[in-house]
């Protein structure tokens, strides 16, 4: 089946798609520096907050058993919290460079016939 707005236009494409893949490299560059960042503090605040600095088991084991009302000795609840939450804002990054790349794609690629992609908010 052919696509109703017609074939793939072909000029202009080679220079779009480089102008697309450099704004992805960095893009992507700096989103790694920002996301790499936020682990790296996660994981200091972690090691601050006597949980170690294997964010995974450790950080979440001790939050969980502070819920269940059994407190780990040793551990700051205050910086354990604030490492979760650095993890959590370490997902960030990767969801605006999606955006951003979303919103080229369909400046750049699009009016050459590419198909459009949906910009999530």
């Amino acid at each position: 089946m052919s696509d109703p707005r017609g074939p793939l236009r072909i000029d202009g494409w080679t220079d779009a798609m480089a102008q697309y893949r450099a704004l992805a490299e960095t893009v992507n560059a700096r989103a790694d520096r920002v996301r790499q960042s936020l682990m790296d503090e996660a994981r200091q605040t972690a090691v601050e907050a006597g949980v170690g600095q294997y964010l995974g088991t450790a950080l979440h084991n001790a939050l969980l058993a502070r819920r269940q009302g059994r407190p780990w000795q040793g551990v700051d609840y205050h910086l354990a919290r604030r490492a979760q939450w650095l993890i959590e804002r370490s997902y960030e990054p990767g969801r605006l460079v999606e955006r951003i790349l979303a919103r080229a794609h369909n400046r750049l690629l699009a009016p050459l016939g590419a198909p459009r992609v949906e910009v999530r908010s």
